[in-house]
């Protein structure tokens, strides 16, 4: 699969987790500066409820926190997953919380 169709498939995919408003991807592959060998980084957004097993349940290989589990502030935990043969961070954003 091409970078731009993973982007815009996983994205999709992210994008169907219950309680997710939003999707972003950040980091060098959205400022144009990776290098093969570069990670995904993407953020789910959702307002005050998201449940970390629907994430889970989508049998992607790697961990995933509960709310909470890391960060701080508008970073509230996330995954690191192994996806389409690519690295992928996945962070969890609460609204309310970046508002």
């Amino acid at each position: 699969m091409e970078d731009a169709a993973f982007t815009q498939w996983f994205g999709a995919e992210l994008a169907t987790l219950p309680g997710v408003r939003a999707v972003t991807l950040g980091g060098s592959r959205a400022s144009g500066t990776s290098h093969p060998a570069s990670d995904w980084d993407f953020a789910i957004y959702y307002r005050r409820v998201f449940d970390p097993s629907s994430l889970r349940n989508k049998g992607w290989q790697g961990d995933v926190s509960e709310i909470g589990g890391w960060g701080g502030g508008v970073m509230n935990g996330g995954a690191w997953l192994t996806v389409a043969e690519r690295r992928v961070d996945v962070i969890y954003r609460d609204l309310d919380e970046v508002e």
